[in-house]
């Protein structure tokens, strides 16, 4: 695997993650998630997978095992999938320019 792949996948990685652990567009599906663990009434089994999703979606280091897997696996999907995790890499890379703006900016 040469460097610019290498960087095309973790920055991907790294956008899947961020969209999954602290975006607003997935706030409602982390606060479903959190108020399903929270009840009682689900039998101890689904209660423990729910309580370590919950947990998984809300840590960087949990949901970025998961989300470069995905990557990967998105990447042999072909063309669409080539295209899914090249559009995460952008998205990921113009955040990190906006980053370096907002901090030339100070």
């Amino acid at each position: 695997m040469n460097a610019l792949k290498l960087t095309i996948l973790g920055l991907a990685a790294a956008r899947l993650t961020r969209l999954v652990v602290d975006d607003e567009i997935t706030q409602p599906a982390r606060d479903n998630l959190q108020a399903r663990s929270e009840q009682e009434e689900y039998p101890s089994w689904r209660w423990t997978v729910l309580d370590k999703l919950d947990t998984a979606v809300n840590c960087h280091a949990c949901t970025s095992v998961w989300a470069g897997g995905g990557v990967l696996a998105a990447e042999q999907l072909g063309p669409v999938g080539r295209f899914l995790v090249r559009a995460l890499a952008l998205s990921q890379s113009a955040l990190l320019v906006k980053a370096v703006i907002d901090r030339i900016d100070r």
